[in-house]
C-alpha cells in the first residue's frame, strides 16, 4: 500500500472495534434502564481512548441470563436506524434493537441461518421480552420488528439447536498455567500465553527495543524459528503442550549479535 502524508496503523483496529462494542453495550444498558447488563473489564486504548471489554462473563437481558454472541452479519435490519447487540442462552437467541431516530421504525430483519442454526421452511416464534416494540414470526430468514423512537426492543427468538453450549465448549477456560508470563533479566524480551480455551492457544513474544537499535530479530518457539526485519519486533505462534520454550536473538544496527536467555512458559 502506498502511503503519503497519512499513515495506517494496523494495531489501532481492535481498540476501535472495542470502542464500538462498548458503545453498543452501554447504549443497551442506558436505554433499558439497566435491564440489559453485561459485565465489562477496563481496557486502556490508544490516544487516551478508554473502553471496556465484554463477553468474558454472562450478563442479563430483562432477567434472563445470556452470553454475548455477535458474529459478523448475524442480523441485518432493512432500516439502518436500528443498532443491535445479540446474545444466546441454552435455547434462544436474543437480539436487542436500539432505534437511533426519534421516529418509530418498523422494518424487516434478515437473519443468517448459517450462523443462527435455523432451517429454511421452518417457522420460529419471536417475542419482545423488554422495551417498547413488537416482532413477527421468523420464517425464511426474515422477521419484522417495530421499535419506538429513541427506544429499545429486546427480541427473543427460539432456536432449534442450542448455540450457547457449543460456545461454552469452545471457550471454557482450561487449567491455569503456573507461568503464563516471562521476561528476560534485562526486560528486553517479554512473552505471554494468550489462551481462548480450545479455540486458540498462542504465545505472544515481543521486544522492548525498536528499529533504531535493532536491524533483525529471530524468534524461536519450541524449535520453530521465524525471522523479523520489521518494527515492531513481535511474534505470535500457536503452542500445544504442557510447556513452551522461547529463545530470541537479534542483530543490532552496529552488526553485533545479541542472544537472550531461554524463557519458559508452563502449566
Amino acid at each position: 500500500m502506498e502511503l503519503g502524508a497519512n499513515s495506517f496503523h494496523y494495531n489501532h483496529i481492535m481498540p476501535h472495534i472495542s470502542l464500538l462494542y462498548d458503545f453498543l453495550v452501554t447504549q443497551a444498558l442506558f436505554r433499558s434502564g439497566g435491564k440489559v447488563d453485561f459485565p465489562g473489564e477496563f481496557i486502556e486504548g490508544y490516544a487516551y481512548l478508554q473502553s471496556k471489554f465484554y463477553g468474558h462473563l454472562p450478563g442479563t437481558i430483562y432477567g434472563r441470563e445470556a452470553r454475548l454472541w455477535m458474529p459478523t452479519g448475524l442480523a441485518t435490519p432493512a432500516d439502518r436506524q436500528l443498532n443491535y447487540i445479540s446474545a444466546v442462552d441454552d435455547d434462544a437467541l436474543y437480539i436487542v434493537f436500539m432505534n437511533q431516530s426519534a421516529e418509530t421504525v418498523e422494518t424487516d430483519v434478515a437473519l443468517d441461518y448459517a450462523l443462527s442454526g435455523h432451517s429454511d421452511g421452518g417457522h420460529y416464534r419471536t417475542q419482545v421480552i423488554g422495551g417498547s416494540g413488537a416482532s413477527g414470526q421468523l420464517a425464511d430468514g426474515r422477521f419484522t420488528v417495530r421499535v419506538a423512537g429513541n427506544g429499545i426492543a429486546a427480541v427473543r427468538i427460539e432456536t432449534p439447536t442450542p448455540v450457547r453450549p457449543q460456545l461454552a465448549a469452545l471457550f471454557t477456560a482450561e487449567t491455569r498455567w503456573q507461568t503464563p508470563y516471562a521476561a528476560t533479566q534485562d526486560d528486553a524480551v517479554r512473552c505471554m500465553r494468550v489462551g481462548f480455551g480450545r479455540a486458540a492457544n498462542n504465545v505472544f513474544v515481543y521486544l522492548t527495543q525498536d528499529d533504531t537499535q535493532l536491524r533483525k530479530v529471530w524468534f524461536t518457539v519450541d524449535g520453530r524459528t521465524t525471522e523479523d526485519t520489521d518494527y515492531p519486533f513481535e511474534h505470535t505462534a500457536p503452542i500445544d503442550g504442557e510447556r513452551t520454550e522461547i529463545t530470541v536473538k537479534a542483530l543490532t544496527r552496529q552488526g553485533r549479535i545479541i542472544e537472550w536467555e531461554t524463557l519458559e512458559l508452563k502449566k
